[in-house]
């Protein structure tokens, strides 16, 4: 008999692991039935239907489990045709890529009646749901195959089709397996629990052998099998489309198989990478071995405790390794200034494998740091970002006035600083914090703003929270997956025709009109990477330091009385990026102003005028090796 009450799963979260089971039951759901006429597997009328998130779901578990009717995590392995899901689009025999489409698919289709409040209306449907649902039915390749497999697993056992009598499903070898969602009673099931958690791709069977063929027994009396078989079952080829169908040019790097090839010359939709199957990224290595106790984070300060004496040398002793232009007795100085801070990565054995010494000046309200380096073998680890984020939330603790920093970041720094979230436009006022940090010739002062309300430890989560609410509203709104009726009236048209764009189908619905072609979107000119690159190249050059940013009035009063043409690499960036260089001269030009205006204002002896000399040299040698290569690069 049937299980007093259906159990149907909930719309899975972006990121949530999918089973075996709710995936089958899903794609049956919305898949036509390949032995009857029926439009998806469905309960009787009258059937009470709740969902596997329900405060009844246990009851209707413990029912699952002592019907005679297949079921597997307690969902219904049979509809009310009398048949399962092999033949609703679920079986064994479906291609691994085509069961990734089917799934996205129920699982779209599963959000838009979830949207209406219709996920346990299985007799509801509107125009969307019927659109989507042409996407279904199985290609005639894979429903061969199906057929074929369900025909051979009966064994000359035939099946009622009445709603009423369920008697024929076990006439097969044994009785069949209920499994139950992994519970304290069924923690002994090694066989399900140990790949629940595995991508569908990588997970085995269990109590079954691979023959040689690589195929896998048909299920067993008293054995558990997965509801979908098994899932290392690579796609069959196949002879392709027929002869005279349109021939589609596939890009070597695109993985398709040949069922796919099919959708594709039939004009239906085929996605060949999977948002469903992927899950949440991995975690760093840096928050793992701090879960596991392999690292700390420790504050350390000279105040003459043995344990931060020994920290701040393993600081001292790093930075002079990692930063070996710095001078020793500079570093050991500020290190062990009584009024720095430290934060150290520690390994076990108070091994110092990265750090930063700061100078909080709570009073001006901003902290400047002085050192930051990780340990050349551990930056694969994402120690970097990790102590970084720890350090806003240890200066938020502990100096509750503080909410900018400030450093001197070296040309190969500037990348990293810029992901933490600093930038090279200065908005904290500059009688703030002139003459409390030292100025470093050759690097670049940066700023990092603290926002109060974000937790910086967890970045992770709330960037996941912001992009599932994103998600949710696109799929409210999306009409991605309508499909609808190719447009006929070219089949018999004469030449010459042109049709009127308000009779394409959809085409008004996605809110096209024909000014938007009007708009002209700025184009990046064509040799737009190669400035970017020698952009790059002329800021990140040991002599580029005093050329990166507009000089300041405030420092040098009569610049603007001499320099009638200022430019600086700062100001060029801004214009790259603004598309204000029509032609790779333009830009040269004005890298080459840069330096005749230094050597206009500055005495030829004064190291800006030798550096701009040596840039300027080292600038016509860059073009002429570039010209070497391409004709239309010159100066």
């Amino acid at each position: 008999m049937y299980p007093q009450t259906f159990i149907y799963p909930t719309v899975p979260k972006t990121g949530d692991k999918i089973s075996d089971s709710s995936r089958a039951i899903r794609i049956a759901r919305h898949s036509p039935c390949s032995s009857c006429s029926c439009h998806g597997l469905h309960p009787p009328d009258g059937t009470p239907i709740v969902l596997d998130n329900s405060e009844d779901i246990q009851e209707a578990m413990d029912q699952a489990e002592q019907s005679e009717t297949p079921t597997d995590d307690g969902f219904w392995m049979v509809c009310e045709c009398g048949h399962g899901w092999e033949e609703h689009g679920a079986g064994p025999d479906v291609a691994p890529t085509e069961l990734k489409r089917r799934t996205r698919v129920a699982i779209r289709l599963d959000e838009l009646l979830d949207d209406l409040g219709k996920l346990t209306a299985f007799d509801y449907t509107d125009e969307d749901i019927e659109s989507l649902r042409k996407q279904m039915p199985l290609p005639q390749e894979e429903r061969s195959s199906a057929e074929l497999s369900s025909h051979s697993t009966r064994t000359g056992h035939s099946r009622k089709h009445s709603s009423t009598s369920m008697s024929s499903l076990s006439d097969d070898a044994g009785p069949h397996s209920k499994r139950r969602r992994i519970s304290s009673s069924s923690l002994s099931d090694q066989g399900d629990s140990s790949d629940e958690d595995k991508p569908l791709a990588s997970r085995g069977t269990t109590g079954t052998k691979t023959r040689p063929d690589g195929t896998v027994p048909q299920h067993t009396a008293g054995k558990k099998t997965s509801g979908l078989g098994p899932a290392h079952l690579v796609p069959r080829g196949g002879a392709g489309p027929a002869s005279g169908a349109l021939k589609i040019k596939i890009e070597q790097d695109a993985k398709l198989d040949s069922v796919q090839l099919d959708r594709l010359a039939s004009g239906v939709t085929v996605d060949v990478t999977s948002a469903t199957e992927e899950g949440p990224p991995p975690e760093k290595p840096a928050i793992v071995e701090e879960r596991k106790g392999l690292i700390r984070l420790a504050v350390a300060r000279n105040d003459g405790a043995p344990a931060n004496m020994i920290i701040l040398t393993g600081l001292k002793n790093l930075f002079q390794k990692q930063l070996p232009k710095m001078p020793r007795e500079y570093i050991a100085r500020l290190v062990y200034d009584r009024n720095s801070e430290g934060l150290a990565i520690v390994r076990r054995g108070l091994q110092v494998v990265g750090g930063i010494t700061c100078r909080p000046f709570p009073h001006r309200g901003f902290a400047e740091i002085v050192f930051f380096a990780i340990a050349s073998h551990y930056q694969d680890n994402g120690y970097g970002g990790h102590l970084m984020n720890h350090f806003k939330m240890h200066i938020r603790r502990a100096h509750p006035t503080i909410k900018h920093f400030l450093t001197y970041a070296d040309n190969f720094a500037i990348g990293y600083f810029k992901k933490q979230g600093f930038t090279k436009e200065i908005t904290l006022p500059r009688p703030v914090w002139v003459g409390y940090i030292k100025d470093y010739e050759g690097g670049t002062l940066m700023q990092c703003t603290l926002v109060d309300k974000a937790d910086y430890l967890n970045t992770k989560e709330l960037l996941n929270i912001q992009r599932e609410a994103i998600l949710t509203k696109i799929r409210q709104l999306s009409k991605s997956g309508v499909v609808y009726d190719g447009i006929e009236a070219f089949r018999n048209a004469p030449e010459g025709f042109e049709m009127d764009y308000r009779q394409v189908p959809g085409l008004k619905r996605t809110g096209w009109n024909p000014e938007m072609d009007d708009i002209q979107k700025p184009q990046k000119g064509p040799h737009h990477k190669a400035m970017a690159r020698l952009l790059h190249d002329l800021q990140n050059h040991a002599l580029a330091w005093p050329f990166q940013r507009p000089v300041s009035e405030a420092d040098v009063p009569d610049y603007y009385n001499v320099i009638k043409k200022p430019m600086d690499f700062a100001t060029m960036e801004d214009k790259l990026e603004g598309n204000k260089y029509p032609t790779f001269n333009d830009f040269v030009e004005d890298a080459m102003l840069v330096f005749s205006n230094c050597k206009k204002y500055n005495h030829e002896h004064s190291v800006y005028a030798r550096n701009a000399g040596k840039m300027e040299k080292w600038l016509k040698d860059w073009v002429a090796t570039e010209r070497s290569k391409n004709d239309s690069i010159g100066y």
